[in-house]
């Protein structure tokens, strides 16, 4: 049996997709492409990016045509001369803009930026996004080995906007973690998974970038401040959390975290529950002014009723390598990402599994009446089987969330949205950034 797999089934005009061909469920590189449509289809040729099974290959790239419309490819290998699999793939036109049409409600748009390859630079592609909460029509993007990318027009256009001091600093890895300060929507923070440790902070919209932990906390933090997340504070944007992609080094906990109360200026470490193990997908969050959150594939998730001085277990959660993201809806209460399913609480001290809300629960967000995630992990390189990550459901309807339908993609992945335009945008790693209005 031969099977074939897009990064997504739906590209821009002249957009690169990762291809890959399995024979009897192994990759396989001998394989004949052949596009119906001929040179107007589009090509295929050989990624030097993922050329064996160490770099996740063997791949190939697909480069689309600057045609819109549907165009239809089939592989054959050598391996089964006589089978051979089709794939369609849809050249989608570029959105325009802000503009909403009652056509579009429930069609979901490619809106990756245009000059980004995501058939290179790792596999992690279009990460952490954020939206300007006094300005909806703009937002950001972390994209892996390249820095960040702006969009003024909810996702027409888009510019790569770390141009300034530092910006070469942030393409040295993932901005996995991208927080926006809702006060002053100017101040920015991220990180460099992978990268150059530290928290990189932007007071200009992201085009001058300073690693503001201090001495104090890079001399004690595994690798100098390798980020695993960046948590502000809803009530307070001056006060932020760093929780690490590492163990902390004796003497400390295990999974010792950083504070800061003024933006940045001074950090304090401050020790986690002796307990925990730390290391890769550990992360905490403040829920409000008084109750954190911790989260982590090692020991599940916590919660602190006076600021991390003492903890206590949430009972029956697990947790995914990454850390699913948390919504606070005005009326319905807080709702976070989980490995099966989504965590919901009134008070952040009481919680509960919503029954039939997902599995590996990435991106979590909601409109105050509807909820929307969507699926991100395990682990999934260029080579794993796209499906379709998203589901929806009621705030107040206790679970049930349904598939929402979509093109098929190799993974979900952070969700906001533009309430007024009724946006709901999704980045998606290798499968870049979508939009899709609601209603």
């Amino acid at each position: 049996m031969v099977k074939v797999d897009a990064a997504s089934s739906v590209v821009l005009p002249g957009q690169k997709v990762l291809l890959t061909v399995a024979a009897d469920n192994a990759l396989t590189a001998a394989v004949t492409w052949r596009v119906m449509e001929g040179s107007a289809g589009g090509q295929v040729a050989a990624s030097t990016v993922y050329a064996n099974a160490q770099n996740g290959g063997p791949q190939w790239v697909y480069t689309a045509p600057t045609t819109p419309g549907t165009y239809h490819l089939t592989a054959t290998t050598t391996s089964q001369p006589q089978g051979s699999a089709s794939l369609t793939l849809e050249v989608q036109p570029f959105v325009n803009g802000c503009a909403t049409a009652s056509g579009n409600v429930g069609v979901w748009k490619n809106i990756t930026p245009p000059q980004v390859d995501l058939s290179s630079g790792g596999w992690f592609g279009m990460q952490a996004m954020v939206v300007d909460p006094q300005n909806p029509s703009t937002l950001y993007v972390g994209r892996s080995l390249d820095g960040i990318y702006k969009s003024t027009d909810c996702g027409g256009t888009w510019t790569k906007i770390n141009t300034g001091r530092n910006g070469s600093t942030l393409a040295t890895g993932s901005s996995w973690s991208l927080v926006i300060d809702p006060v002053n929507p100017q101040v920015l923070y991220t990180n460099q998974g992978y990268g150059t440790s530290g928290v990189f902070k932007s007071t200009n919209g992201g085009v001058d970038w300073d690693q503001i932990l201090t001495p104090n906390i890079t001399s004690v933090a595994p690798y100098g401040g390798f980020i695993g997340g960046i948590a502000m504070d809803p009530s307070d944007p001056q006060h932020l959390l760093v929780s690490w992609h590492a163990e902390c080094a004796p003497p400390h906990t295990k999974a010792c975290y950083a504070e800061t109360r003024d933006g940045g200026t001074h950090w304090v470490l401050r020790e986690g529950d002796p307990s925990w193990f730390g290391g890769e997908g550990t992360f905490i969050d403040i829920l409000d002014s008084k109750t954190w959150f911790f989260s982590s594939s090692s020991n599940g998730m916590w919660y602190s009723t006076d600021q991390g001085a003492n903890w206590k277990p949430v009972v029956g959660s697990q947790v995914s390598h990454g850390a699913g993201q948390v919504y606070r809806s005005k009326t319905n209460g807080i709702f976070i990402g989980a490995a099966d399913g989504v965590m919901h609480s009134m008070d952040g001290i009481n919680w509960s599994l919503l029954p039939r809300s997902g599995y590996l629960v990435m991106g979590l967000i909601g409109d105050g009446t509807n909820l929307y995630a969507s699926t991100g992990f395990p682990w999934n390189p260029p080579g794993s089987d796209s499906y379709e990550p998203y589901s929806a459901g009621l705030e107040s309807g206790g679970g049930n969330l349904s598939p929402l339908r979509s093109p098929p993609m190799r993974t979900g992945g952070t969700m906001q949205l533009d309430p007024g335009r009724h946006f709901l945008y999704s980045s998606n790693l290798n499968a870049g950034v979508w939009r899709l209005q609601t209603r």
